[in-house]
């Protein structure tokens, strides 16, 4: 399974069935524009290139796996500079679109699929921060 982020695509890499169309920014993976097709409605008016944000604890605090309002963290996010790649997938009556960001040691997949009938678009996300040892004492997910 490759990503390939090298390959010109078009503008947009769009999920659409008759009830909804997702446009998503092949440059850094984020959601364009969500729209309800039955109604001709737009429910997302301003688009990010930020899909997601992976909050990281400081080194050498409490070894719980939660993180407690005083203990020092950061907050990085995903954008163009994160993106690993994006694909489109087709498969009979369901289509995805992966996005996979590296942020620091953390590699995130995010699954956004489709059924043609369905209003509902679902979203998985995997999270690997085993890519540096120490990271995945740091990362909560």
């Amino acid at each position: 399974m490759s990503f390939l982020n090298e390959e010109k695509v078009d503008p947009g890499m769009i999920l659409s069935n008759d009830k909804i169309e997702v446009v998503f920014d092949p440059e850094s993976g984020g959601i364009r524009q969500i729209l309800n097709k039955k109604v001709s409605t737009t429910y997302l008016k301003h688009s990010s290139d930020r899909l997601v944000y992976v909050w990281l604890l400081q080194k050498g605090k409490k070894s719980s796996v939660y993180a407690n309002d005083d203990e020092p963290f950061r907050i990085v996010s995903s954008g163009t500079e994160t993106i690993r790649g994006i694909r489109l997938n087709k498969d009979g009556s369901r289509s995805s679109i992966e996005v996979l960001h590296r942020i620091e040691s953390v590699d995130v997949k995010c699954r956004f699929t489709l059924e043609d009938e369905s209003p509902l678009l679902t979203c998985e996300v995997e999270i690997d921060n085993t890519l540096n040892p120490s990271c995945s004492e740091d990362v909560v997910s």
